[in-house]
């Protein structure tokens, strides 16, 4: 929505690591993974923190965006020495599983759709727990959304430093009504094309929201524990989270503002 050039596809990175193949390492022999979870996602719902917060536990995987080839794919790849998608799921359900046989990832559907049908995807959908996790307020999901895309900042830390994120954007960027209700809009697609996923599959998710989380982070992780077949017991919270929310009065004033000018 920014103008920005056209992102690679998966096969684009991985054709270009295989012609760069001097980083090859030693294969891991360590087992497979024994059980898998798939957050699917929508934007600005929470996942760093809550992925964070699941690697924490030791016991519900690594939860990252490896599907993700805009940025954390290659990195993972070429850390894996993996030069094709088969070589790469096995790669990380080896090396990215927590000790108990738990791989996690999360992924955004534009992410997961161009691989569907595929042999290795097909059979990690088949074996996985799935994880739903959006947002009540979709406004507040659309401004986010916005002002994380034209700053470069989408994550800070707790002391308010960006955290896996770009910067180089607008700090300041000027209120757009008309970028947020097309975000709004891609918002409202997201989800829906995730609802048909589901239902194509006769997949029953454990449907969490941004505002489930941030309202009890410790009783969000139990039920995914539980949800996933994994015994946890402990005491986690935000401010234990790697990322602090973003939220500010400029954010709560534009919700107003768009909400009011769209009489919602």
């Amino acid at each position: 929505m920014s103008g920005s050039p056209a992102a690679p596809t998966l096969d684009q990175v991985f054709r270009e690591l295989r012609e760069r193949r001097g980083w090859a390492r030693e294969r891991s022999d360590r087992p497979l993974s024994s059980k898998t979870m798939l957050i699917a996602m929508l934007p600005r719902t929470g996942s760093t923190a809550l992925c964070s917060l699941l690697e924490a536990t030791g016991v519900l995987g690594n939860p990252r965006e490896y599907l993700n080839p805009r940025g954390p794919l290659k990195p993972w790849a070429r850390r894996l020495s993996a030069s094709d998608l088969d070589e790469y799921l096995d790669a990380l359900r080896r090396e990215r599983a927590t000790p108990n046989g738990v791989f996690s990832f999360k992924v955004l559907y534009p992410d997961l759709a161009p691989l569907l049908g595929r042999t290795p995807i097909t059979e990690l959908i088949e074996a996985a727990k799935f994880v739903y996790l959006t947002r009540e307020d979709g406004v507040a999901q659309a401004i986010s959304e916005y002002i994380a895309d034209r700053s470069g900042v989408w994550h800070r830390d707790s002391d308010g430093e960006p955290f896996r994120s770009r910067g180089g954007g607008d700090p300041d960027p000027p209120y757009d009504e008309s970028e947020i209700r097309k975000r709004l809009d891609a918002l409202a697609e997201a989800g829906a094309d995730w609802e048909q996923f589901f239902a194509e599959r006769s997949i029953e998710p454990l449907r969490i929201n941004y505002e489930q989380f941030v309202a009890d982070a410790n009783a969000i992780v139990g039920a995914i524990a539980r949800h996933v077949g994994v015994e946890w017991e402990g005491e986690l919270s935000l401010e234990g989270a790697a990322t602090a929310r973003l939220a500010d009065h400029r954010s709560k004033r534009w919700a107003q503002r768009f909400r009011g000018a769209r009489g919602l």
